[in-house]
């Protein structure tokens, strides 16, 4: 089975800047494709598997998660709930480009 039949949600290639909490420090990132369950960015920073990251999107607002991989350019995020913000982040056609 290919990897974008397993996954459990559409994902939406996304070209943005963002930015990270990471343990009280915000560092910029850019969003690279996002779900209403995860998000893959592009960071130098990479954190352990498991740590808590806060992800920020202006002008839609926040969502907590944790990182579940490390990718070659940076880190893929699994949102801690699957909220109305993360439909908002889909729905709001400015993030898609």
């Amino acid at each position: 089975m290919e990897s974008s039949e397993r996954r459990r949600a559409k994902r939406l290639v996304v070209s943005r800047q963002c930015k990270v909490g990471i343990g009280g420090e915000f560092l910029q990132a850019g969003l690279a494709d996002l779900s209403e369950i995860g998000a893959r960015l592009i960071i130098g920073k990479q954190p352990e598997i498991g740590t808590e990251v806060e992800l920020q999107l202006d002008p839609v607002g926040s969502l907590s998660g944790h990182v579940v991989r490390h990718t070659e350019d940076g880190i893929a995020l699994y949102f801690d709930t699957t909220t109305t913000m993360a439909a908002a982040f889909l729905r709001n056609t400015e993030l898609v480009g």
